[in-house]
């Protein structure tokens, strides 16, 4: 399990660098090694690359936490009064 949500720190890493990345193209018009970028647009693949980076990690994330919910999962216990009467 610990892997599976170091795989999600490392998805997230990958996230936060493409919406740098793209963050930084559309408010200077240059990458990161300061190389000229193309105007971003809907199409571009920049864009692509950041929504697919964020839902592989929304993915992920749902997965751990759909493996998670039978090992954490409350106990059925019948609900009793355990209120003294006066």
């Amino acid at each position: 399990m610990q892997n599976a949500i170091l795989g999600i720190y490392s998805n997230l890493r990958s996230y936060e660098y493409r919406q740098l990345l793209l963050e930084k193209i559309r408010l200077t018009g240059k990458d990161f090694d300061e190389h000229p970028a193309s105007v971003i647009t809907p199409y571009d693949s920049h864009v692509a690359d950041v929504w697919s980076a964020a839902y592989l990690v929304i993915s992920n994330a749902n997965m751990v936490i759909n493996a998670l919910k039978p090992l954490t999962a409350p106990m059925s216990v019948p609900l009793t009064s355990t209120r003294r009467k006066p």
